[in-house]
């Protein structure tokens, strides 16, 4: 079997940034061999990189470790390639960073000058691990399973379907009545009917996952409904009553970004319901203190409208 061939890359930040572990790529831009230099020079530019701190959690910008914006790959002849550790920190909080582990080669392009060279990098591992960041509010909405919701994207992002599928599947089977408890919160916030409070009691009581979504028939706030209208919990039980015992790697995988998409989903609409209604509940109370201090006087004869 023939090995693969390296991603085209048009820049090492390119690679840095999207290229995953264990795979080599081509990068057009970023080494030269100065006239005189033993080693050829590799440049690093800043990346955009998601930051997990609480003062960012966002894309932000970072810098090369160290102040170092190059270095040499000490490769060639009896050492064809360099093993190397490259570090990048947050510009903005200046904290958080990641640490990539990459292997470097370089060859002269054919019939081009001295300087013209390809940079060949293969990578070995980052960490904080390579993937689109976890939202702060699905890792508080996750909890005590955080560390079985990373396993479970590690392996969605190598493409390993059945084993993303089951972490994410022990997830939410885990961390039902937490979901469930979410869901209660905001209704008791949006002052929901009796009934619906009530269903979410008994899905709370429910063993299993399956019971507790047939538990509720009273449905759940309108304000946490995916679009379309859709139940978040009945999709979920729907990807979850699949997978590992009947379908293979593929459409394990598929299923396996669905249930993340949903929980995502879900984490957001829930905040943002809570944000929401706190915002409104504060408006009103202080129209209503303005109106007792006279400050605003209610309108006693409304305008009509025909």
């Amino acid at each position: 079997m023939a090995a693969p061939k390296p991603i085209p890359c048009e820049n090492l930040r390119e690679f840095l940034e999207k290229v995953p572990p264990g795979t080599e790529g081509l990068v057009a831009s970023g080494a030269e061999w100065i006239e005189g230099n033993v080693y050829p020079k590799i440049n690093l530019e800043p990346i955009k990189l998601y930051c997990a701190d609480p003062d960012c959690e966002k894309l932000t910008s970072h810098d090369p470790g160290s102040g170092y914006g190059s270095f040499e790959a000490r490769c060639g002849g009896i050492a064809p390639f360099q093993d190397v550790f490259i570090s990048y920190i947050c510009r903005h909080c200046k904290r958080t960073g990641r640490m990539y582990s990459i292997r470097v080669s370089v060859k002269p392009k054919p019939q081009k000058g001295f300087g013209e060279v390809d940079l060949f990098a293969r990578k070995y591992g980052e960490n904080p691990r390579f993937g689109p960041p976890t939202p702060a509010k699905l890792r508080r909405l996750i909890g005590t399973d955080f560390h079985l919701y990373e396993k479970g994207r590690q392996a969605e992002t190598q493409g390993l379907g059945i084993a993303a599928f089951a972490y994410y599947r022990r997830v939410v089977e885990n961390q039902k009545n937490a979901l469930i408890g979410e869901i209660k919160r905001v209704a008791e916030y949006l002052d929901a009917p009796a009934e619906m409070i009530a269903d979410l009691d008994r899905a709370r009581s429910e063993i299993s996952f399956e019971k507790s979504v047939m538990a509720i028939k009273g449905g759940i706030p309108n304000a946490l409904l995916l679009k379309g209208g859709h139940n978040p919990l009945q999709l979920l039980h729907t990807a979850l009553s699949k997978g590992v015992h009947e379908d293979d790697d593929a459409a394990c995988l598929e299923l396996a970004g669905d249930i993340r998409a949903v929980l995502a989903d879900l984490s957001e609409r829930t905040q943002k319901a809570m944000e929401e209604t706190a915002e409104l509940s504060a408006a009103v109370s202080r129209l209503l203190a303005k109106t007792a201090t006279g400050k605003i006087k209610p309108n006693a004869n409304p305008p009509t409208v025909s």
